[in-house]
């Protein structure tokens, strides 16, 4: 009971979190024209015993996955986002069947960047908002943001 006092105070303070995240593009150096799109990979690396939820998944469980390239940048969202096949199996938190990653998940985030968008350097900055949970309890849904940097060229 006491571990299980230790985990609630430390999700309570934000400072559990059992997933980091990283953003990279395909290569390095990667670049795009203005008005181009890349894919970018959105990594999810999980915590051993935990559990980071589908982006698809039905209502009345467990916050899903929500990937979204934030507004006011020269990039924006170019198509569906892609995530790894997801293990399906019943949870006990949530007494129905539901989608989950464990160990890692790399999420597909095509992009583009404005037409009108100068030549150079930019920084795209994708939100990532979800839920992790383990076998005993939930955590709190969060955000973080990520960013990579993305080299615009001309034609």
């Amino acid at each position: 009971m006491r571990g299980l006092l230790a985990i609630f105070l430390l999700a309570s303070q934000g400072t559990l979190d059992p997933v980091s995240w990283s953003l990279a593009a395909p290569a390095a150096g990667a670049t795009t024209t203005p008005g181009g799109t890349i894919n970018l990979a959105l990594t999810a690396t999980i915590d051993e015993g935990w559990h980071l939820y589908s982006i698809k998944l039905e209502p009345g469980g467990p916050v899903p996955t929500s990937i979204t390239i934030a507004e006011g940048q020269v990039f924006s969202a170019a198509g569906e986002i892609a995530e790894p096949l997801p293990a399906s199996s019943f949870d006990g938190n949530f007494n129905k069947v539901l989608e989950y990653h464990e160990t890692k998940a790399v999420f597909t985030v095509p992009v583009k960047a404005a037409a009108n968008a100068a030549e150079g350097k930019h920084t795209v900055k994708i939100s990532a908002s979800y839920q992790t949970c383990n076998d005993r309890l939930c955590l709190p849904a969060r955000s973080v943001v990520v960013t990579t940097d993305i080299q615009l060229v001309k034609k």
